[in-house]
């Protein structure tokens, strides 16, 4: 390809075309102009844009991140021992003091609280007896609020349940929307802690063991 200058650059002089080229037709032929009015010729260089089109960005595989794994609390647990104040707790929650001395005297319901737990993904059913009963709670941990029944006092209330790395965390609430202790689920070796804590912060923790241990 050829480049014919239409004017003289610096003084230099233009550069002749050679007539075997002029011969071969125009399509290697190129001219440059230095007037700024005159309108470029077939075959000049293309000119770049100011705003050139983004590459394509191939969209994403759905399924090409695996979701986190979900820790199984799968199995038959018996509440083994208690952590922490656990009248603190129920004095927060406004149980009178005949009530904490009975709860006392029965060891916090070690050895007498039983949890059966099935789990399909988000879905878990919980099914709680004590000495007051049986209490079945099912419920998807996707963090909206869903009704629910309070183990303890076979109340109807609302939970928030939500995964929290690890645990399953769940936001408790009375039906006139006072604000229960949450509780905090996970594994520490092969117990299952349920970590309740007020919303003024008392804490204390139900340690279970697996009924079902191979």
């Amino acid at each position: 390809m050829w480049w014919l200058c239409g004017c003289n650059m610096l003084g230099q002089p233009e550069l002749a075309v050679p007539a075997d080229a002029q011969a071969q037709g125009g399509s290697d032929i190129v001219e440059v102009s230095c007037d700024p009015d005159r309108v470029p010729v077939q075959g000049a260089m293309p000119v770049l844009s100011d705003n050139p089109v983004p590459a394509t960005v191939p969209p994403k595989e759905d399924g090409a991140t695996p979701a986190k794994e979900r820790p199984s609390f799968v199995g038959s647990w018996v509440l083994e021992k208690v952590e922490g104040d656990f009248d603190a707790l129920l004095k927060e929650q406004g149980q009178g003091y005949m009530m904490r001395r009975m709860a006392k005297s029965m060891g916090y319901g070690v050895g007498r609280v039983h949890q059966t737990i099935e789990q399909d993904g988000d879905v878990l059913t919980i099914t709680v007896t004590n000495p007051k009963g049986t209490t079945v709670m099912k419920f998807t941990v996707n963090g909206e609020e869903q009704d629910s029944r309070d183990p303890l006092e076979d109340k109807p209330v609302k939970i928030q349940p939500q995964w929290d790395g690890d645990a399953l965390v769940m936001a408790i609430r009375s039906a006139a929307g006072a604000a229960l202790p949450t509780a905090r689920r996970f594994l520490r070796g092969e117990e299952m802690v349920m970590e309740l804590t007020t919303p003024n912060g008392v804490s204390a923790k139900r340690i279970f063991a697996r009924k079902d241990k191979k």
